[in-house]
């Protein structure tokens, strides 16, 4: 399960670039299409981001037995949720 985690949580990184080079073309060619094809994309991802958020707080609390464990208690984490928000208030 927490190798799937991590698979998941570099498939949401991945997406979000592959979103970013959809908008740079974007911004460099002015094409509708490819404006819309990138927001769809940053959807997808942040799909998967919250997907990832919450299989990672299911890891913390099933499989490490850390009751009080939330996916925002280190920096990584914090950054990643951070980056969440950011994604989802961009879509919003």
């Amino acid at each position: 399960m927490e190798n799937f985690e991590k698979y998941l949580f570099n498939s949401v990184y991945f997406t979000y670039t592959v979103s970013m080079v959809f908008y740079l073309a974007y911004g460099f060619t002015k094409k509708e299409s490819l404006g819309r094809i990138a927001f769809i994309i940053v959807m997808l991802a942040g799909l998967m981001h919250g997907s990832d958020l919450a299989l990672r707080a299911y890891v913390g609390h099933a499989l490490h037995g850390l009751k009080w464990y939330v996916p925002w208690s280190n920096w990584f984490e914090s950054f990643s949720l951070f980056a969440f928000m950011i994604g989802t208030t961009f879509v919003g």
